[in-house]
This record gives structure tokens, sequence and C-alpha cells, in this order.
């Protein structure tokens, strides 16, 4: 019925469904590719996260060269105007880093101006600590004692330390992907598993003839960059599951649960080791296992079992012995009341507080909001037969500044600047979140930043209540709000032509860093000493980085967190320069624009920590997974995007719907 209601007949709708089924059919066929990682790539992925090197940079500003750009022709500067009159000037999430974006803007963006005033949920904890009895202190002390144990000396560091440390425990980012191989060098006696190698050659000078030829041979094998990925782990994903490791079955090794396809090399035999005479040769790599002890040993000499009274006699010998350590365990003490009774009073007054929190900024945004309700009575009084306003209502004052209010109520009062919505979301008030909309049962939470965006649930003057993650609360009321614009040329000409030259600017500082790298390259100095005499230019050498840098997570979380690495003291450095530095061997001169293209860089890859030979020993022994850090997300939208363009693009196939021949 719903069919025929919409003007489609039945006939039609299942020709849609049937075309519909045949394209998910025919995306479904290409399921393994999408989540296919080859091994290639994986090793593309890792060295991202794993090759760090320390570079030398000598800024080229392309301000310093906007003198030899000429004016645009009126046409030109129209042209670049309404190319980029509508865009508000941002900047660029990449990778987890706020850049300035490379794309001039000329919009002007909304600004807001709040006021706010602030409950500190302390001062109600303060105001509830006489109403703490002493039977609630004592109730509290004996429901909780386990909180109160009194630690032997030199135990809590025992308990803290490595020894109470699982497999699954997170090791950090630094850490190796496999845990078994993170202590035991190879076979080459490289470092480490998942430690870079500080070798002879990694830390200066030239090196071999051999390795320079194979590291510019390897150099970024994958040129794409990534230009958005997230994740949150830092364990492999094999070891990074919640639940308890399964049992490997009959034939499988125990070492992961979940090994990687690719892990090729994971343990390679040392040619050089030999069993001796009557020894087997894992026996002769891993050591011969522990000896059974006398109390394990149930044969006798002969290789005979030993009788079931003699294994009853030695297990009732262990039983009593256990009895008796039992006995010698010292009792457990506990932290006198006394001792720890402010620190229960306040414990028991700060969650009464929490509780009595929502009702006490119930309380205190009362007056505003009646004041409010009978402003927007006065404005609806005021409307015409046609709807329009007959006279302009104005807010009362106690809803344009709330000093007053915030000075009576005894909280404390804050006025932000006139802030756009990108710098209100990294303020204070900015980060709270509003739950005082909706359904009071199933209170809506959405940050502050988010609800003034919409427009939707926050009006001028409308005061409401937010709260931060300590359960400090705020009322708000935006005393401004000046909507997004746009500028006619006339206006801003003076700034759209400087826009118009640094972008012109750019690339002439680009061709002057290349020129200096071709310069240099072929003396085999530094950086710092080829342009020792340079007046004006100074050369900066950073510190170790890789493409992407890993964040700490928590453990037994299946992502590792990436974002993109932000070597000091570099300016907004992007993937195009990742992707220049990256594809440099060491000793190599290179040029780079950063990401807003506001200065050009001159590379030297002064050091690389490990040599390309000890990232691939370390690769091949490490369980990695691209899945990890994200990357299969971005593969997954390029295979589809591929596709897309293939079927549509490429092949240039047009979705034509076949006739509806009934009714």
């Amino acid at each position: 019925r719903r069919v025929r209601n919409r003007s489609m007949t039945v006939g039609y709708f299942f020709d849609l469904l049937r075309e519909a089924l045949l394209a998910r059919n025919y995306l479904n066929s290409y399921a393994y590719t999408f989540e296919t990682t080859m091994p290639q790539q994986k090793w593309a992925d890792w060295l991202k996260v794993k090759d760090r090197v320390v570079v030398e940079a000598a800024a080229i500003r392309a301000e310093d060269f906007t003198s030899d750009v000429a004016d645009p022709t009126d046409e030109e500067l129209q042209a670049f105007f309404d190319e980029h009159k509508g865009r508000v000037p941002t900047p660029e999430n990449v990778v987890g880093v706020a850049l300035p974006s490379p794309t001039p803007g000329f919009a002007r963006p909304r600004r807001v101006v709040l006021q706010y005033a602030k409950a500190e949920l302390s001062t109600l904890t303060d105001e509830l600590l006489p109403t703490v009895t002493d039977e609630e202190v004592a109730a509290y002390y004996e429901e909780n004692k386990s909180q109160f144990i009194r630690m032997p000396d030199g135990l809590g560091g025992d308990l803290l330390g490595g020894g109470m440390l699982s497999e699954e425990a997170d090791l950090g980012p630094d850490a190796p992907a496999d845990a078994a191989d993170a202590g035991e060098p190879s076979a080459e006696g490289d470092a480490p598993t998942g430690e870079p190698s500080n070798s002879d050659d990694a830390a200066g000078g030239e090196p071999a003839e051999e390795e320079a030829a194979e590291e510019t041979a390897d150099a970024n094998p994958a040129s794409a960059g990534i230009e958005a990925s997230e994740g949150a782990a830092d364990t492999p994903l094999g070891e990074s599951d919640a639940s308890p490791p399964q049992q490997p079955t009959e034939g499988q090794s125990g070492a992961s649960p979940k090994p990687s396809p690719f892990r090729y090399v994971a343990l390679q035999v040392d040619p050089a080791v030999e069993p001796a005479d009557g020894q087997s040769l894992a026996d002769a790599i891993l050591g011969p296992a522990d000896p059974p002890t006398e109390e394990q040993d149930t044969r006798d000499a002969g290789g005979n079992a030993m009788p079931a009274g003699d294994e009853a006699s030695q297990s009732g010998d262990a039983g009593a012995d256990t009895q008796a350590d039992a006995a010698a365990e010292p009792p457990i003490e506990y932290e006198p009341l006394e001792d720890v009774a402010d620190g229960i009073r306040r414990t028991i007054a700060e969650g009464k507080a929490f509780e009595q929190q929502r009702d006490r900024m119930a309380e205190l945004i009362a007056p505003l909001r009646l004041a409010y309700d009978k402003y927007v009575v006065a404005q609806i009084d005021a409307l015409g037969p046609d709807g329009k306003p007959t006279v302009v209502v104005e807010p009362p004052a106690a809803l344009t500044d709330i000093t007053a209010f915030a000075e009576a109520a005894g909280l404390e009062f804050a006025q932000t600047a006139d802030l756009t919505l990108q710098e209100l979301s990294q303020s204070e008030i900015g980060g709270t979140q509003s739950l005082t909309k909706g359904d009071p049962n199933r209170p809506r939470s959405s940050l502050l930043t988010a609800l003034v965006a919409s427009g939707e649930l926050v009006k001028p003057n409308e005061p409401f209540v937010t709260y931060d993650a300590f359960s400090n609360g705020y009322i708000v009321v935006v005393v401004s709000d000046t909507p997004r614009s746009e500028p006619e040329l006339a206006d801003v000409r003076e700034e759209v032509v400087r826009a118009w030259k640094l972008d012109k600017a750019a690339e002439l500082a680009l061709k002057r860093a290349q020129e200096i790298a071709e310069q240099a390259q072929p003396e085999g100095l530094s950086l710092r000493d080829f342009l020792a005499g340079e007046p004006g230019v100074s050369v900066a050498e950073t510190d170790p980085f890789a493409w992407y840098t890993e964040l700490p997570a928590a453990p037994f979380a299946r992502r590792v967190q990436i974002r993109l690495s932000e070597p000091v003291p570099l300016e907004a450095v992007g993937p195009a320069f990742m992707e220049e530095v990256f594809s440099l061997a060491p000793g190599k001169f290179g040029a780079a624009l950063n990401h807003d293209r506001s200065v050009a860089y001159v590379v030297r890859v002064a050091q690389r920590q490990a040599t390309r030979s000890e990232l691939r020993q370390q690769f091949l022994e490490t369980s990695f997974l691209s899945q990890q850090y994200g990357f299969d997300e971005v593969y997954r939208r390029r295979v589809n995007a591929a596709l897309a363009i293939d079927l549509v693009g490429e092949d240039g196939l047009t979705w034509a719907p076949r006739d509806d021949d009934e009714g």
C-alpha cells in the first residue's frame, strides 16, 4: 500500500530491490580485497611509526618573496576572491593534529560572547561537611575496610612492579608488538625487538656504500600518505583482547592466540648453533628444561611408578606444610579510624554534594529562567496579525549581564572574549556539557560548543546549565551572537591581494630551497656547515621523530592511537613534508613546503636511528597488524573509491532505471 501511495508500482519497486541486491552482492565480491593488507603495505605502514630520523632544516619563508610577485590584475583578483570568499579560515585536522590550512578563506566566522557563573562542587562539599555524622564515618570505615589496610614496608613496590605485570598488560607505546621477542636479540646481534638500534652507521657519518644503496632503494615504499586515521590501543590485536587468551589446540603454538599470517621469520635459527651429542636442537637453542625436583618425581630410580601410599604421604606432608605456612602469616592490620576519619568525612560529603548538585543548579537558575519566560511571552504578545513584531522587545537586564546575579548567588563570574566556535571549543566553558535538555529521565548530553553551533537548543539570552568533568556547574547565557558573513571584495581587497601574493611566493620559496639542496648535495657537508656564511639563514636540528607518533593507550585496547608527528622546532609540517623527508637516505638533501605553504624547508637527514636492515629484522620479528593503527580504514576507503571510479568514471557506466509499464 505504501508503495502505491508513493506513485510507485509493485513491479517497479521489485526492480529497484533487485538492482540494489545486485549492487550489494557485487561489492561483497570485493570484501576480501577490502580486508586484505599485503606484506609490502604492512612494511610501509610499520616504517611510518617505527622509522625515526634526525633532520637538519633551514626555513625559507614565502613572505620574503612577495616583493618578487607582481600585483594581480583585476580579473585575477576577482577570480581568486570568488573561489575563496565562502570559506571561513579554519585549521585542518591532519591525523590528529590541527594545522593551518593552505587554502585561504575570506568569510567572517560566527562569533559569540558568553557569560557564565560557576558553582564549584567543592563549595557545596564544604557546606555539607558538618552534616556528616560520626556514625556515618564509622559505618563507611567498616563497610570499606579493605581500603584502609596498612601495607607492610616494601610490599607496595612489589605489588606495583613488574612482578604483577601480565602478558596482556599495556607495555607502553614503545613496547614491541610481540612481548615474547622483547628482550632477545636477533641472530645477527641486532637490538631487541621494538627498540631502535643506535649502531655506528646510524649514529653519524655516511653509511656504507651497500647500506646507502639499500636505503635509497627501500626509502618510502608506499608513497600514498594517510590523510586521516584514528584508533585507540597500544598492544597487538592478538594480545589486546579483554577476554582470557584461548588455550591452543593440538598442533598450535601457545605463544600467541592470534598469530599473524605474515609472521615469516619470528624465530630464526642461528646457523652457528649446533646441538651437542645426545642434545636436541630445541635444547641447544632454548636450553634444557628444568629437571624435576624430588617432590615432583613420582618414579623410583628404576623408572617404576611409586606406590600410591608414598604419593599420599607426600601429599599429606605438603598439606601440613601449607597449613603451617597459613598459620605463620601475620594478621591483617588496618589504619586506625581516627587517622582516616577526616578523609572519610570529606568522601561522604563529596558523594552527597554530587547527588545534590543538579538540584542546586536548578534552584540557582530558577530566577533567570523566570525572567527569560517573561521575555518570550512579551515577544509573542508583540506579534501583529501578519506574524511580524509590531515593537522591538529588548531582553531584560538580568539576561544581558549576569554579574549581579552571580555576586548575589556567591558564584564565580566570567565572560569570554568575542570567540569563534573554534576558539570557544578550546575554552574552559566550551568543553562543558549540557544535561538539562530533553527527557529529564534520559537527559541529553552535548558539548556546549556543539549546542551553540547548532542554534537549535541555545538561543541568545536564554540561560541554561552545563557541567564539566568534575561536576562543577555553570549557568551560561549567550549575550552576543554575530552570524557568519561574506564580505565584498572592496572591503577586504588588501587582504585578498596579500593572500594571492603569498600563494605565488610559496612556489618561489620552494624553488629557492630546491636550488640550495642541489648545490649542497655534492659538497658532502652538513646543512649547517654549508649555510654557515649565508646571512639571515639559521639551521635547526630536530630530535628523532617518525612519520606518525604512537600515543599512550589503555591496557587491552584493540587499536593504537597515532597522530602526525610534530618535530620541534619546525612549523606546521604536514604529509608532504614527511613524504619528502622519509624518501631521503641519510646524508641526502631535499626541499619541501610546510602544510600551509608559508615556509619552504631545505632538509638533510642527519641521522637514521636504525639502518634499513635493522628495521627489516625488527619488522620480521614483530606480529605487526596494519589494523591496529587504523591504516586499514584508509585503504578500505581508497579501494571503494577506486571501484566506483572504475565502474562509473572510466567505464562510463550510467544508471538507467527501466520504464514503469504498469499503471
